[in-house]
């Protein structure tokens, strides 16, 4: 049976329109969106990259080492997830290590375990769907990290050349 207007109750019908609502608004805000729904707190420039990022077909974030680039990019992502359905992810850098560890925030994030970002919800964590048997729904494969939320978005961390590692994931 297709889902139609008939199908549903008025309940339901005034949430989903009440969601539409809150992804519309998100869309055209997302910095507030990541701050209010997410519960992450930006500084200034981090809201300004995030925005003028938001539209854009191509993204250059030029920054210094430890400016923030990784966790900026998992609040930039699961925005995009949250509001985008079927928005699909990769998270790709010069090393496996590297994009693992930009995936890596997303998933503390989600899970609410970065004890300097106070105010993260776990409104992100409800959108995860559970693997296999009582899984959360972050999967470590060799073949990448993956995760996909119910509105069938998902992500997925490629692996670049293990000969090439820069800054702290460098050989010593």
């Amino acid at each position: 049976m297709a889902l139609s207007v008939e199908n549903l109750s008025q309940r339901r019908l005034d949430q989903y329109l009440q969601w539409c609502k809150i992804v519309q608004w998100g869309r055209k805000n997302p910095v507030k969106f990541a701050e209010e729904i997410l519960g992450v707190e930006f500084m200034d420039y981090q809201r300004y990259v995030f925005a003028e990022s938001w539209n854009k077909q191509f993204v250059l974030w030029l920054m210094s080492r430890n400016a923030g680039k990784s966790i900026l990019t998992a609040p930039f992502i699961m925005t995009k997830m949250l509001l985008f359905p079927n928005f699909q992810s990769y998270i790709l850098s010069v090393t496996s290590a590297q994009s693992q560890d930009t995936f890596m925030k997303m998933e503390k994030m989600a899970k609410r375990n970065i004890e300097s970002f106070v105010g993260l919800t776990d409104i992100y964590m409800g959108e995860i769907v559970p693997s296999g048997s009582g899984g959360d729904g972050f999967t470590h494969s060799p073949q990448g990290f993956k995760f996909t939320l119910y509105n069938n978005s998902n992500v997925t961390s490629l692996s670049g050349a293990e000969d090439n590692l820069r800054g702290e994931y460098k050989k010593k």
